[in-house]
């Protein structure tokens, strides 16, 4: 099983912890089992515990590439880790509550399916252009 240090000490950037994110919290919204719902939501407390430290990190010319548009961004946002740090700490908490405390099994269908909305609008948000070509960057 990964543990924190280990996701910590990868290559792995704030996109690809991202996707295991998303991909976590499909695995909980769909699980009928409590032992992998339990599983996943470890996991996916992990990934957005390394989603914090990712995003301090610098973006690869490859991932700057990959935000990057020939028409001009209407806001253009190279810090954009500021509103996706917010938003990673509002799905660590829910996360955190869903892992930690025993809860109504409808209040746990709904808050899990809050996770998955918040997690994908995080994903979304990250994966938003961000550079106009041309640009010069600071």
């Amino acid at each position: 099983m990964t543990n924190q240090n280990d996701l910590h000490e990868t290559d792995l950037d704030c996109f690809d912890i991202i996707e295991s994110c998303e991909l976590l919290t499909g695995v909980m919204l769909e699980s009928q089992n409590p032992v992998e719902y339990r599983a996943a939501c470890k996991c996916l407390n992990i990934c957005l515990a390394s989603l914090e430290i990712a995003f301090t990190r610098q973006l690869s010319a490859v991932r700057i590439a990959e935000l990057t548009c020939d028409k001009p961004v209407e806001i253009i946002n190279t810090h954009f880790h500021q509103q996706s740090e917010m938003l990673r700490q509002y799905c660590q908490a829910l996360a955190g509550v869903l892992l930690n405390t025993p809860l109504p099994e409808q209040t746990n269908i709904t808050l899990t399916g809050l996770l998955f909305e918040l997690t994908d609008y995080m994903a979304e948000d990250l994966r938003a252009p961000r550079f106009a070509r041309g640009q010069q960057l600071h």
